[in-house]
Order: structure tokens, then C-alpha cells, then sequence
């Protein structure tokens, strides 16, 4: 066993409380940062088709009122 592995465990052995925070605080941002990669990957997936949606409302909100523009 040599001189860096010993220290190291000393260190995890001896210091619990710190131990358990740091690996708690990388569980924590794996997990975030998992979370908004999944969900960016399912925004890119959903926003082309509501665009889309959104355009075709538009046209005929826009037809709507040319019609209305004509007749009234």
C-alpha cells in the first residue's frame, strides 16, 4: 500500500460527516444535471411540432381577420 492510498483513506475514514456531504453533493449534480439533459432532448423533440401548431393558428387568426376586414 503505498503513501497516497494510506492518507486518503485516513482521511475518509476519519472525516464521516465530510465524506458523506461530498458524495451527496455529487450524487445531487449528477442527478441535475441528468434531469435538464433529458429534459432538453425531450424540448428539442416537442418544440418543432408546436411551432408548427402555433404557425398554423396564427394563419388563421390572420385569415379571421381579413375575412372580417371584407365583409364588415
Amino acid at each position: 500500500m503505498n503513501i497516497n492510498s494510506l492518507i486518503a483513506k485516513t482521511y475518509i475514514v476519519s472525516n464521516k460527516k465530510l465524506t458523506a456531504v461530498a458524495v451527496l453533493g455529487v450524487l445531487l449534480g449528477m442527478s441535475i444535471y441528468i434531469f435538464m439533459n433529458s429534459m432538453m432532448v425531450g424540448f428539442d423533440k416537442v418544440q418543432p411540432l408546436r411551432f408548427l401548431s402555433q404557425l398554423r393558428i396564427l394563419g388563421c387568426i390572420r385569415m379571421m381577420k381579413l375575412v372580417k376586414h371584407l365583409f364588415i
